[in-house]
């Protein structure tokens, strides 16, 4: 019988940050760690975003993520809370017309 032992160490930072540029075939994911500068975006499939975002929970206690709203609606935002982690979804704006208000 093999029996495997759990570690508990602590984690190796704050918080992770994840900011989402959602597409249909592809997303841009940029990574904060605690409050340094983000790291540059990466391509991601839907399933590639999962399995990172899933690394970063072990990571640290606190992942947050967020995206713009738009054809995709609210099902990453479902998936990320059915994993634990706290999601903000933003509304876009045109800020070129915005400025002209």
């Amino acid at each position: 019988m093999t029996t495997s032992t759990t570690s508990h160490s602590s984690p190796s930072c704050e918080a992770i940050k994840i900011g989402i540029d959602a597409h249909a075939k592809y997303h841009g994911v940029s990574r904060q760690v605690d409050g340094e500068t983000p790291q540059p975006v990466q391509k991601m499939t839907y399933d590639e975003l999962l399995l990172f975002v899933v690394k970063q929970q072990k990571l640290t206690n606190k992942v947050v993520t967020c995206y713009e709203a738009g054809g995709f609606g609210f099902h990453l935002h479902r998936r990320f809370e059915e994993l634990g982690i706290q999601n903000y979804v933003v509304q876009p704006r045109d800020w070129m017309n915005a400025a002209k208000a």
